[in-house]
């Protein structure tokens, strides 16, 4: 759960930060429904006045998890192959940036040709419309059939019958 408020106090000696900044924060879920809180201030980051604050929120959670997923879950290296489901997504938009810029070759599947456009956009050196061809078929095209090192489907609902497993 994020959260995104309007800093109302600032510690002594601190620098970087004043009252009145818009400041997001991706730490304590509970902290979120409080209406004041105390933070690190390391631990906040600076929302630009051109992004709405419930934006910036959604934003954080989305990109928190992204992180950890290509970081943490399995840390994704240049050389990697790897498959995003709903590429065109917030996570998976978030995803394939990342994984780009990690050096990764990314696949990602997505459902109508508009949302192929977004997720070559977003850093897709292929993409799989799922709904005009098989996408185990098509990524086993695309990888000469060694595989991708991880999947990562953000989903949220069972949209293939068949997944893969691939080493």
């Amino acid at each position: 759960m994020e959260a995104v408020g309007v800093v109302t106090a600032v510690g002594p000696g601190l620098t970087g930060r004043q009252v009145g900044d818009v400041v997001g924060y991706g730490g304590n879920p509970m902290g979120s429904y409080t209406e004041e809180q105390i933070l690190p201030a390391e631990k906040v980051v600076p929302v630009p006045s051109s992004i709405e604050p419930i934006v910036a929120a959604s934003v954080l959670l989305k990109g928190m998890t992204a992180q950890f997923l290509v970081c943490r879950c399995f840390k994704v290296e240049p050389g990697h192959t790897v498959l995003v489901h709903a590429a065109a997504g917030g996570v998976g938009s978030l995803l394939c940036q990342w994984a780009n810029a990690l050096g990764a070759t990314v696949i990602g599947t997505v459902s109508i040709q508009e949302k192929a456009a977004q997720a070559k956009e977003d850093g897709c050196h292929h993409v799989i419309i799922y709904k005009e061809e098989d996408f185990v078929t098509r990524a086993n095209e695309i990888t000469s059939c060694k595989g991708v090192e991880v999947v990562y489907d953000s989903v949220g609902k069972d949209p293939f019958q068949v997944m893969f497993i691939l080493s």
